[in-house]
């Protein structure tokens, strides 16, 4: 029974005694490449929560270092040279009956390194066909440069709106899924579609979050001609300079990290934002009610921390979907060591007793806004003394109208 428990079959109720851990459910064998069963992940027959369980993680099972299906699919891929990758079991369960065989599932979480590595030893080419909805799309963009900096070959495959590739292959068939992977789109296209979805291109504070998310990308890339083509392909998609675009890509650093004008500052952060950061990201887990307030007063991209701005996109965008937001499917989407720490941390410690929570609320939201301004006034003083040093009339203009516009606005 010891050996049981230990694998996650059951678990031990606190009044003595066991549970199956996978009661009414289905349940998926999940095997290594040696057909050794290592795992087992159950979906529900109903409608509870949640709606999919897996094993914990024990000595013979990790997550972020197995793939399933991988073990039926292996010499499938090899011949077609050609990895699709999905996000569940049940994605890739029913494309494989129907004879799409080349496929593996990544059991829920975003791609890690361990996975894509596993997966360079039978080929170099890879099709993502992960959910249209926007949690489909984080996954999906989270996976890309660690797949670029393997240098792998990737395309990606949308979903129409509604549908998983189980429901997609249901409805259209086996021909109409390889037409979807036919039509994968490159990583270029896929990306910038998802970037400027809500964004204005008439807007140079807009151009620039673009290029910042596409420079990251861009950034990966080993071969000297694919960048020198994607900086090309971006300033004309963004009307911009490539000179402009490359000065941009000087300053990322080796680790990818972007150290333009609208990301995070290199100093640290002062403690009454990074306080009120945490505060309002654990006051969105403890009481989701808080979350379309705050969604309609912050953006993302307003928290400093990239840790919890990640946090935050997910937990916006879940919302939205109208998922539920638990820390289990955080984790899921952000598996990286440091931020599911800070996931499990906000989480599990007690809600703060608040007497005045429009105020706390009020006072974190200036803090994060006070902070945000300052950062873009440092941003576009650069930005400014660059554009002078190059006399760029045209852009010093630009910038100028956006100093003092930004002088005007209430603090």
């Amino acid at each position: 029974l010891g050996l049981i428990e230990k694998a996650g079959l059951v678990i031990a109720k606190e009044s003595g005694g066991y549970y199956d851990r996978f009661r009414k459910r289905i349940i998926v064998p999940i095997f290594d490449v040696k057909e050794r069963v290592i795992a087992f992940g159950a979906r529900v027959l109903d409608n509870s929560l949640p709606k999919y369980l897996n094993s914990p993680e024990t000595p013979v099972y990790s997550k972020s270092k197995n793939l399933f299906g991988l073990n039926v699919s292996k010499d499938a891929i090899r011949e077609a040279d050609c990895a699709v990758i999905v996000e569940g079991y049940f994605d890739l369960i029913m494309p494989y009956q129907q004879g799409i065989c080349n496929i593996v599932a990544s059991c829920g979480t975003a791609l890690t390194n361990q996975q894509i590595r596993l997966l360079k030893r039978y080929s170099q080419n890879v099709i993502m066909v992960y959910d249209s909805d926007t949690a489909g799309q984080l996954a999906t963009i989270r996976s890309l440069d660690l797949l670029i900096e393997e240098d792998l070959n990737v395309r990606i495959a949308p979903l129409p709106k509604g549908y998983d590739p189980d429901g997609f292959t249901r409805k259209f068939g086996v021909d109409g899924f390889r037409q979807l992977l036919k039509d994968a789109k490159d990583i270029f296209d896929y990306k910038l579609a998802v970037l400027k979805t809500g964004l204005n291109l008439e807007s140079i504070t807009d151009k620039a979050k673009i290029a910042a998310g596409m420079l990251t990308t861009i950034s990966k890339f080993n071969n000297a001609v694919v960048k020198s083509h994607y900086i090309k392909r971006l300033g004309e998609e963004l009307r911009i300079e490539e000179s402009a675009l490359i000065a941009e890509l000087k300053k990322i650093k080796d680790t990818g990290e972007y150290s333009g004008a609208y990301t995070r500052p290199k100093q640290a952060l002062p403690r009454a934002v990074l306080s009120s950061e945490h505060l309002l990201v654990k006051l969105m887990l403890h009481e989701q009610g808080l979350i379309d307030r705050l969604k309609k007063d912050l953006s993302p991209l307003d928290f400093q921390d990239s840790s919890l701005s990640r946090i935050v996109e997910l937990i916006f965008q879940l919302y939205s979907d109208g998922k539920k937001i638990e820390p289990k499917c955080l984790i899921n989407y952000l598996p990286e060591k440091g931020i599911s720490n800070i996931i499990c941390q906000l989480s599990t410690a007690e809600a703060p007793e608040i007497v005045d929570r429009d105020k706390v609320l009020n006072d974190c939201l200036r803090n994060i806004r006070v902070n945000k301004r300052k950062i873009r006034q440092q941003g576009l003083h650069e930005r400014i003394k660059l554009a002078q040093e190059e006399n760029d009339e045209g852009q010093l203009k630009e910038l100028l109208k956006e100093f003092h516009d930004l002088a005007k606005e209430p603090k």
